[in-house]
């Protein structure tokens, strides 16, 4: 929990009132990530007003960088390079949780194409969860904003939507 103090990351107090406001409007949760060396790091999540509620990730939890909506938006804000360099790094930490390397860097390239980051199959059963990247004033990423929710939640019809509310937000 150290890790999400307010202090240690102003971007997390920054985003604060943006992503209460994503967690409020859309109802789902809503969470913060930043990459730290290979790994993404959660730095804060919003429950929202929406009964059943996806917490796929603590506050303060570590995954190697392209695990998790927000990890691979992350991830595909880096050279195409460094991606293969952090997926090689991180091979053995991948191959435990069963992530395709070459599927992974395939993924990369469709969040650039795409603009956000999307799964049908959330880390929680039953689940699906989508990123957009949260810029900085000279268009690099600093970090990944995620919704989960249940799947019924979040249907086709309604992606775009959703997407688009919280690029805006991210502006």
């Amino acid at each position: 929990l150290g890790l999400a103090r307010v202090a240690r990351f102003p971007l997390r107090a920054a985003a604060e009132p943006y992503l209460q406001y994503l967690s409020e409007t859309l109802g789902d949760t809503i969470f913060l990530t930043i990459a730290n060396g290979d790994d993404s790091v959660c730095i804060g999540r919003w429950p929202g007003r929406y009964p059943v509620k996806v917490v796929s990730i603590d506050v303060g939890a570590r995954r190697p960088l392209g695990v998790g909506v927000s990890g691979l938006v992350l991830l595909a804000s880096r050279s195409d390079d460094e991606i293969r360099a952090i997926v090689q790094r991180n091979a053995k930490r991948l191959a435990a949780l069963k992530v395709d390397p070459e599927e992974l860097v395939n993924r990369t390239h469709k969040v650039r194409e795409q603009g956000y980051g999307y799964t049908a199959k959330g880390v929680v059963q039953g689940s699906r969860a989508v990123a957009v990247p949260i810029f900085d004033g000279s268009g690099a990423v600093v970090a990944g904003m995620a919704l989960a929710t249940i799947t019924e939640r979040l249907p086709a019809a309604r992606l775009a939507s959703v997407v688009s509310e919280m690029q805006k937000q991210a502006e």
